[in-house]
């Protein structure tokens, strides 16, 4: 794998496919993720089938198959050969489970969520993590206890919710399903919001309304996932509209829109800061990934090619210059300068 390089926008154009993981063509995968030391990438398929990679070889060394539950959000933990994930198959049990890759067995089962689970972060430098579910709560978790140790309750089950740590998990961000992020201490979270920033503010409404009439889009705006740039100035959200909204992450003042990609039909596809926040990968229904000037909103280059239907998921490697993207298989993308 190639040695690290600075951001800029030369280098990003650059990206090419660098490596093809095949996968299987009765599953698509559903995850990916990298550990924080940018050594190990993990996949997650839907027929349960779990795969770690070396990023330094460019090899997988690690496949496990947990079929009976299928996996949806797949995250890895501060130990590289630990995971936690939810299951996909639809079941009554929507339990996190925290999972050894290197002996194949379940550590522990944080059972208390009784639908879907919708967002799975691993705190950034603590053994804790957060969830949010179709049931209506948001909930943290001690890596060490099968009991979340808080729990809030937004909303009605079955309304859309995400929610998100900032990159020195001293804050979090929920999105309940009502129009409106909440921002909270993470130290502090049972006080409630510090911040609540509405979508139906009017410089984001008058902002969206040419856009979204373009899209025709005349359903009720949702967001589908947050994520934090990396200096945390910068709240980024994933629609329904098949456009990225940028706030400022203090104010939740309007940024920019991001919605080069296309995504028509809406679906949760994947989006990843570069570890630098300078670019935003971001993947379309088309089996594209468009790549964004953060801070003026242009799109770099032209899309990246390589999968056949929409990007699932995708991140970029947090120490490596190497992005990851998912469909039914798996690409490695580098510069290629």
């Amino acid at each position: 794998m190639a040695a690290p390089l600075s951001f800029t926008e030369a280098v990003v154009r650059s990206y090419s496919i660098a490596r093809v993981f095949p996968g299987d063509e009765d599953a698509l995968m559903t995850a990916i993720d990298f550990h924080r030391s940018g050594n190990v990438c993990v996949t997650a398929r839907s027929d349960g089938t779990i795969n770690a990679i070396n990023c330094i070889s460019g090899t997988s060394f690690k496949s496990i198959l947990t079929k009976k539950y299928g996996v949806e959000l797949l995250r890895t933990t501060h130990h590289p050969d630990c995971l936690i994930w939810s299951s996909q198959n639809d079941s009554n049990d929507h339990s996190i489970r925290y999972h050894s890759l290197f002996d194949n067995k379940f550590l522990r089962f944080f059972s208390g969520h009784t639908a879907k689970v919708t967002s799975l972060m691993m705190h950034p430098t603590a053994d804790e993590f957060l969830t949010t579910s179709l049931d209506g709560t948001f909930r943290i978790w001690d890596i060490r206890s099968p009991e979340s140790r808080g729990e809030l309750k937004c909303g009605e089950a079955g309304r859309t919710l995400c929610a998100a740590y900032d990159t020195d998990g001293l804050v979090f961000g929920v999105y309940t399903g009502d129009g409106i992020v909440r921002m909270y201490d993470a130290r502090n979270f049972t006080d409630g919001p510090f911040a609540k920033f509405p979508l139906n503010d009017e410089t984001i409404t008058v902002a969206l309304r040419p856009i979204l009439q373009q899209r025709k889009f005349s359903g009720k705006l949702d967001v589908l996932s947050l994520n934090f740039s990396p200096d945390q100035q910068h709240l980024l959200l994933s629609t329904n509209a098949g456009l990225l909204i940028q706030l400022d992450a203090f104010e939740g003042k309007l940024k920019r829109i991001f919605a080069s990609h296309p995504n028509a039909n809406g679906t949760k596809l994947g989006v990843s800061y570069s570890p630098d926040g300078k670019f935003i990968a971001c993947g379309a229904d088309d089996g594209s990934i468009c790549m964004y000037d953060a801070n003026s909103g242009a799109m770099v280059g032209t899309p990246l090619k390589g999968h056949v239907g929409q990007v699932f998921d995708l991140q970029w490697n947090p120490q490596r210059h190497l992005l990851g993207s998912v469909h039914a298989n798996t690409l490695f993308w580098q510069p290629n300068m």
